[in-house]
């Protein structure tokens, strides 16, 4: 189904609503979760929408919760969520980070007891529009395995970076630190098929291709590269911020309904503007860009692109052309909508 983004993300709005959100944070939670859809990344978006209400109605997700800053100093601030649904406690932090590096130059911003968000990319977006470089993570159920580990010792935490540009858009980068994500391994399962070397391990700690193996672990990307990565995010965000980490994060609240996320997130702002200058920057970052656009390209390949380009381009088509939203959302967004009495056709494209 093809939607038009503005008239959908009004429909999102008002389920929120619906479901318990005010106003305010009803609107953050539709705009998070349709930049996502809009950026290509739909397992992170409207999708997640019916697990979250699904959350909130068993008490997982506390939809009348507001974040609360319960440190600060000069250039930093932690942030209790009160497991608000995840894009009022990420919209919270990113904000706030915004706010301190403007005075500061540089921020730090801890963010405890979240939930479920949807991507970093759509926080760190909220920083590049104010012309602010940013380094967003957040931790996980642990997923996946250590070097020598027998079972999961540690999340497959995301991180993400993003840096506004000049001339050309803005560069960002947004991965976890497993080499496959776990959805890949549901869907090969699914699928009946094999997987790739070097994506799972077994409950014993042995590489396999059996996406049934029992008790399976993610395997860090880069192996021990990964693994450190991993690590670090862990101490960005559950540790540093008072939050929940490794074992303390719920381990399964897409089907523990009641039981809060618990996740942790952290962002990093830097003021281009106070550190080289807003113009400076963006003259060199166009520079950096237009030297690997330039740069001898393999045979067969057309184009070489920045972290970014591929999200961008996915986001400029749906703003220009409709959203196309693959079936299983439309699937579960419609629940949604019959469940509150409202059409989802109302959010068709009309060319």
């Amino acid at each position: 189904m093809k939607v038009k983004p503005e008239t959908y993300q009004q429909l999102i709005q008002t389920i929120c609503r619906k479901a318990g959100l005010d106003e305010e944070d009803a609107r953050a939670t539709a705009g998070i979760l349709v930049r996502n859809d809009m950026l290509g990344v739909q397992t992170h978006g409207t999708y997640q929408l019916l697990t979250y209400i699904h959350k909130i109605k068993a008490g997982g997700i506390d939809p009348h919760a507001k974040p609360e800053v319960t440190a600060e100093g000069p250039a930093y601030a932690r942030i209790d969520a009160k497991h608000a649904i995840g894009p009022v406690g990420g919209m919270a932090g990113i904000r706030k980070a915004i706010e301190i590096a403007r005075k500061c130059g540089v921020s730090y911003v801890g963010v405890y007891n979240g939930s479920h968000y949807g991507t970093n990319t759509a926080y760190a977006l909220e920083a590049v529009k104010e012309n602010m470089g940013v380094l967003v993570m957040s931790n996980t159920i642990k997923l996946m395995a250590a070097p020598g580990s027998k079972g999961p010792v540690i999340g497959n935490s995301p991180f993400c970076f993003a840096f506004p540009a000049g001339k050309h858009r803005a560069a960002f980068f947004d991965i976890a630190t497993s080499t496959a994500a776990y959805t890949r391994i549901l869907r090969a399962r699914d699928d009946g098929e094999k997987l790739p070397d070097g994506w799972i391990v077994d409950g014993n700690g042995r590489p396999t291709n059996d996406p049934h193996a029992e008790a399976f672990s993610l395997v860090p990307f880069g192996g021990h590269k990964g693994y450190g990565i991993a690590f670090l995010i862990e101490a960005m965000t559950g540790i540093l911020s008072g939050g929940a980490i490794l074992g303390e994060v719920e381990q399964d609240g897409n089907r523990n309904l009641p039981n809060p996320y618990c996740v942790s997130h952290a962002f990093v702002v830097f003021d281009v503007s106070s550190i080289l200058g807003r113009e400076r920057f963006g003259e060199r970052m166009d520079q950096a860009i237009d030297e690997i656009h330039d740069s001898p390209k393999a045979s067969g390949s057309s184009r070489i692109m920045v972290p970014g380009e591929i999200e961008m381009d996915k986001y400029k088509e749906a703003e220009k052309n409709g959203l196309v939203l693959a079936d299983d959302i439309v699937e579960r967004v419609g629940k949604l909508c019959a469940e509150y009495e409202l059409d989802i056709q109302s959010a068709a494209y009309v060319p």
